[in-house]
């Protein structure tokens, strides 16, 4: 009898938990994992609040055992990871082979199947690209689950590119492929259905391949001229947010927004601590922006403001020119001013969920950053100036992933350089040496 009742015990247990774990999952699903409190945790599960701590003692302990799940169900006998899983999906090490199963070798297709796996473990994605960003903050509570995850995954890497890449190269390709990899996942959640990221991912690493064949179709014309999208682009951006009619009253508030966000993202900080950063009341701060939401829109936008402007490359419109400027502002970014790219991945990650204050800018940025890189490959596409086998729609989506990942990447890993392996990039879709990192 006494083995019965903690029988049933146990499986209420379970069942709790794994009702608890639902209910984080979709609040984090739909607002982040910053958003939701405990007690909003609790009353979804249909909980009280003291009844949610019996089985989790804080959000960070819940994160971790949504995790666990997760990666369980994608190891699991039937799950979408059949047979030996590289170590994408957890922190330990593949699980050796079955005795009498043949290991299966190495090589660049590994990675494109297990982009595949990935994406069908329902959630999976969306969780580990929102945490990806959130995380890059040290003070993070999955931050060192997610460094340890990204150093495998490039060990991983490594060892799968190895009958591809020379070895000296190996190091600086898988950052390549693990950071367009994030990249993309992170795309793909702000355009569901335009990027398909194991597709995105095959086509880069089958041109990594001496069989990379040539694109003979004709180049179609431009739709832009580059001055005309950089023109119209910051215009809309200032339009936006107002930013040329008032920069000396509103830059003090937005330099110290921006320092906040990216220290403790958006849902960390509250109107009255920015106010009180700035030196002002708490109502003066609400004359110039009316809620939390309108500063947030107004911080992200200058940044695209300034980048925009900045990349416009003074004096040199020119194709070299403008894609140099891609590298030197990724150089400027990753060396003289971390602070902002941490707070554009915490914010990026945070915002994938849809119901994020910050989704549809997101959406609009990366839409307007496609276009533009879009743009300049057609434009070299047109002249004949693009290595064989690239296409404007297909090197403008990959070249924005690895942007975003490499920035990303360097906030776990300090050494990783995201110019140097930009540059190199740009150099093998354009079939001549390099732009200057700096």
């Amino acid at each position: 009898m006494a083995v019965r009742k903690a029988a049933r015990h146990y499986a209420t247990g379970l069942s709790r938990r794994a009702q608890i774990l639902d209910a984080a999952d979709g609040l984090f699903r739909e607002s982040g994992f910053g958003s939701p409190s405990l007690r909003e945790i609790a009353k979804a599960a249909g909980l009280s609040h003291p009844g949610l701590l019996r089985y989790f003692a804080s959000k960070e302990e819940l994160l971790d055992a949504l995790l666990d799940r997760y990666e369980g169900a994608a190891r699991a006998p039937g799950g979408p990871i059949a047979g030996p899983p590289p170590p994408l999906l957890g922190d330990g090490p593949a699980a050796e082979p079955e005795a009498g199963t043949p290991a299966e070798p190495p090589g660049p297709d590994r990675i494109v199947a297990a982009a595949r796996r990935n994406a069908a473990v329902a959630g999976y994605p969306d969780l580990v690209t929102a945490l990806g960003g959130e995380a890059t903050r040290a003070d993070h509570p999955a931050h060192a689950r997610m460094g340890r995850r990204y150093r495998e995954l490039r060990a991983w890497t490594e060892q799968m590119l190895s009958t591809a890449v020379p070895a000296g190269g190996l190091r600086a390709e898988a950052d390549r492929v693990v950071a367009g990899w994030e990249g993309l996942q992170l795309l793909a959640l702000y355009d569901p259905s335009g990027i398909d990221v194991a597709a995105c991912l095959e086509r880069y690493l089958h041109g990594l391949g001496p069989e990379h064949a040539a694109n003979t179709a004709p180049a179609a014309p431009p739709r832009w001229t580059l001055d005309e999208l950089v023109a119209r682009d910051a215009e809309e951006f200032d339009r936006r947010t107002g930013y040329a009619s008032g920069r000396e009253r509103r830059a003090r508030i937005l330099d110290a927004a921006t320092a906040l966000f990216g220290a403790r993202g958006f849902h960390g900080i509250s109107m009255r601590e920015v106010a009180k950063a700035v030196g002002i009341s708490h109502s003066t701060l609400l004359y110039h922006f009316d809620g939390k939401d309108e500063l947030l829109h107004a911080v992200l936008a200058r940044q695209d403001y300034l980048t925009i402007s900045l990349g416009a490359v003074a004096g040199d419109t020119g194709l070299p020119g403008r894609l140099s400027a891609v590298v030197e502002a990724s150089r400027r970014v990753a060396y003289e001013t971390p602070g902002l790219r941490e707070l554009f991945s915490v914010l990026s990650g945070e915002a994938v969920a849809p119901g994020h204050p910050a989704h549809a800018y997101f959406e609009k940025h990366f839409a307007v950053s496609r276009r533009y890189f879009t743009t300049i490959f057609e434009h070299l596409a047109a002249r004949g100036e693009l290595a064989p086998g690239r296409g404007p729609e297909q090197e403008a989506v990959w070249l924005l992933a690895l942007c975003e990942g490499l920035q990303q990447q360097r906030l776990y890993d300090p050494e990783i350089d995201p110019p140097g392996l930009l540059a190199t990039s740009i150099g093998r879709v354009l079939d001549v040496p390099a732009p200057p990192a700096g």
